[in-house]
């Protein structure tokens, strides 16, 4: 962002469709990356974008909360809150899908809850490390 007379400039960014679902190592990294650091986007078609972006970000209050959408199959919204405890944060990781049977299939299909619990351990390693 740059600050013109007074006025704030932005970028604006404009992000190619793809054809298909498998299309999208045809996006250029840095588009990708780009988008990542958008806090606002304009679509014209919402069902493409959906597919590229997987997930909106509703909400984020650093450093307290993160909230998203899991917008692709299976739909659920995230929150993940973060609380001082110390000199530790407390991490607190909820999903809450459409329906109870989402988040069964989900656990079975794709062995979701371990995942998670993958996920927060690595996060963890890398705290400890970026600490060094």
């Amino acid at each position: 962002m740059w600050l013109y007379f007074g006025i704030i400039l932005s970028s604006l960014y404009l992000i190619p469709s793809v054809l298909s679902e498998t299309a999208f190592e045809t996006i250029p990294t840095y588009i990708i990356e780009a988008v990542k650091n958008c806090q606002v986007i304009f679509a014209e078609n919402e069902r493409t974008a959906r597919r590229f972006l997987k997930s909106i970000y509703k909400e984020i209050v650093k450093p307290e909360r993160i909230v998203f959408e899991h917008i692709t199959g299976p739909h659920f919204t995230a929150t993940v809150t973060f609380a001082e405890q110390g000199k530790k944060t407390l991490l607190t990781w909820r999903m809450l899908f459409d329906a109870a049977e989402q988040l069964q299939q989900v656990i079975k299909t794709f062995k979701a809850d371990e995942g998670l619990k993958q996920n927060i351990e690595k996060l963890e390693v890398y705290l400890q490390q970026a600490k060094v």
